[in-house]
């Protein structure tokens, strides 16, 4: 990672993300807006510009292809080795998940240029003038292009900006859909704010507590968890089962079985992450992460998603506000090695501060909301030039 002034790595953080939001204004080809219905019809047809723009699919192949590829190499003993060898090993992962990335938004591409045309045909809307076979190779190939200039993107940001790419598109995501609702209710914008002091709070607290574990140590998985499970059990209700499932979201009911079914997945996902732990350390952070837990999915009752997006720009703000002020004194940190997951963390920095080495991990906020499911997230991890060959040796 070449050194570069702090400010000219701050110009690239900066218009990174302007160029994903340019991009998302830019029309797929061969599509027509506005949107002119081929019939008369009661209402307008309109189309937000952005869900027909080169850009659509947004990072969803390359966040979805990096987990299928860390889970069969989680699964297959021949590909364990690859995720915790080092740069080698995570080079040839990265590589993998980039090919499939690719040939996911390919394919993905044919089906959505089959739907477009297919609002034509039905006489909803005419969308594609000229629908056949060109309009969705075209279509296909333009939304893996664009899919590849945004794993570009992240590529450049890796190197010659601030924190970790991908995480800096999706904080810039996060931060578009929370402006997109800015008109929300104050009520509501007090709630996101809380959540979102909340959030930096619990992911620092390790830096102001001695031997603290980073939080939270259960990620957000168990919100996501939980709301498929309630949405299971909502469906098994419909269907006549004697399962409980109160009709109103907003209901003090759903609140209270939304938490405890919280605290109930929480136990589990924290033994998992932090398999070795011992009870005295492990349970005062369950205890951080739990109520954590219930603060958000309280909040996102009335919020919705806003709630996870306040989450998430929280992270990466942390993370990028914790690498500038590190970079103001330290211009020269280079990767050196990439961790395999957020429990391996303060180990690698304990051997290399034993060294008298001063280590920084990217992305080890946004990750830590993710643990083993955001393998697309990379914790490089930072050291001085100078040290980095001796850092390289410690860590291998």
């Amino acid at each position: 990672m070449p050194a570069m002034p702090p400010a000219l790595r701050l110009v690239v953080t900066v218009v990174v993300p302007l160029i994903v939001f340019l991009l998302s204004r830019i029309t797929l080809p061969g599509i027509d807006l506005p949107v002119t219905p081929n019939v008369p019809l009661p209402n307008a047809v309109s189309f937000d510009p952005s869900l027909v723009s080169v850009v659509a699919l947004g990072l969803l192949p390359i966040v979805t292809a990096f987990v299928l590829v860390e889970i069969v190499a989680a699964i297959l003993p021949p590909l364990r080795p690859l995720r915790r060898n080092g740069p080698a090993g995570r080079r040839s992962l990265r590589r993998a998940s980039v090919a499939l990335a690719l040939l996911m938004t390919f394919v993905q591409g044919f089906f959505i240029a089959r739907y477009f045309e297919s609002l034509s045909q039905r006489s909803l809307v005419l969308l594609v003038p000229n629908p056949g076979a060109a309009f969705q190779l075209v279509l296909a190939a333009t939304l893996t292009g664009a899919t590849a200039l945004l794993l570009s993107l992240s590529w450049i940001v890796d190197h010659f900006g601030l924190g970790n790419g991908v995480s800096l598109l999706l904080g810039e995501a996060a931060l578009s859909t929370l402006a997109g609702h800015a008109t929300a209710d104050v009520r509501t914008l007090l709630s996101l704010a809380l959540v979102a002091a909340a959030t930096g709070a619990l992911l620092t607290f390790h830096r102001r507590r001695a031997g603290a574990l980073r939080d939270p140590i259960t990620g957000a998985i168990p919100l996501f968890v939980a709301a498929s499970f309630w949405s299971l059990f909502s469906r098994l209700s419909a269907w006549g089962l004697p399962i409980p499932a109160p009709d109103r979201p907003d209901s003090i009911a759903f609140a209270v079985t939304h938490c405890v079914l919280l605290a109930l997945l929480a136990v589990p996902f924290a033994f998992a992450f932090q398999r070795g732990i011992s009870r005295d350390r492990l349970l005062p952070a369950l205890g951080r992460a739990t109520a954590w837990l219930v603060l958000v999915a309280l909040v996102a009752l009335s919020a919705g998603d806003d709630a996870l997006c306040a989450v998430t720009a929280t992270a990466v703000g942390v993370d990028l506000v914790l690498e500038w002020r590190l970079r103001q004194h330290a211009p020269t940190l280079v990767a050196v090695w990439p961790l395999p997951s957020v429990a391996s963390i303060d180990p690698a920095l304990a051997r290399l501060r034993a060294a008298g080495i001063y280590g920084f991990v990217r992305a080890a906020h946004h990750r830590a909301l993710l643990q083993f499911f955001g393998p697309y997230l990379e914790l490089d991890l930072l050291v001085p030039l100078a040290r980095a060959e001796e850092a390289q040796a410690l860590l291998g």
